[in-house]
């Protein structure tokens, strides 16, 4: 009897490129790269820097397609098909401002809130600030890596909003219309598939039986 091979897990990366231009409301969906998105709140879309300045003043940094999120709202990550449980390993993000806003260089207005929920109802949640604006005022894309994920487990779901601070030592949302958000290449894993799993546990009972002395 041949051995059985662990099942290997691969990231994948969603880049919004395969969705086309359009905007979504309040409880509507999409897909990219085997993950629904699901919209909450005011509004929400995949596009570029270009379409994105008539709602905002979108992060530097990045010429390819990508999701943007406006008005306090909020966009929640879950498995298109098959396996539904994942693990981040990883993402670009960035602050849209409001057309109009002005920053001081290094000004700070609040943070990425990335939020998973747990196999075992565990919530994970993660705060990445902006970076502060450059010499210009604006503000550009950043990359969470994995080691900023190191502690989360599987989720079956991520959501993403943002906060504003309120000058009292909270990042709080809603806040105005003001927390916006950009995302772009989020790299995730799909836990393995059940089927692999029990497959190899038949191959090591298999093996522990054969090893057991006559």
């Amino acid at each position: 009897m041949g051995t059985v091979a662990a099942p290997s897990a691969h990231a994948a990366q969603v880049t919004f490129e395969d969705v086309g231009l359009g905007f979504f409301g309040d409880a509507e969906s999409f897909a990219s790269g085997g993950y629904t998105f699901t919209q909450g709140g005011s509004f929400g879309g995949v596009a570029d820097s270009g379409t994105f300045s008539l709602f905002g003043n979108a992060p530097t940094g990045n010429a390819s397609q990508f999701y943007g999120g406006f008005n306090d709202s909020a966009v929640t990550m879950t498995r298109t098909s098959g396996q539904a449980h994942f693990k981040l390993q990883g993402l670009d993000y960035g602050f849209i401002s409001a057309i109009g806003g002005i920053y001081a260089p290094g000004e700070d207005p609040g943070a990425l809130v990335v939020s998973g929920h747990g196999l075992d109802g565990t919530t994970y949640t993660l705060l990445a600030t902006w970076g502060g604006a450059d010499g210009n005022g604006e503000f550009g894309f950043r990359t969470i890596g994995g080691a900023d994920f190191a502690s989360w487990g599987f989720v079956d779901s991520v959501s993403f909003a943002a906060c504003s601070h309120d000058g009292l030592g909270g990042c709080v949302t809603p806040f105005f219309n003001l927390n916006q958000f950009a995302l772009d290449n989020i790299a995730a894993v799909p836990e393995p598939g059940t089927l692999a799993l029990a497959a190899l546990a038949l191959g090591v009972a298999g093996s522990l039986r054969r090893r057991q002395p006559r």
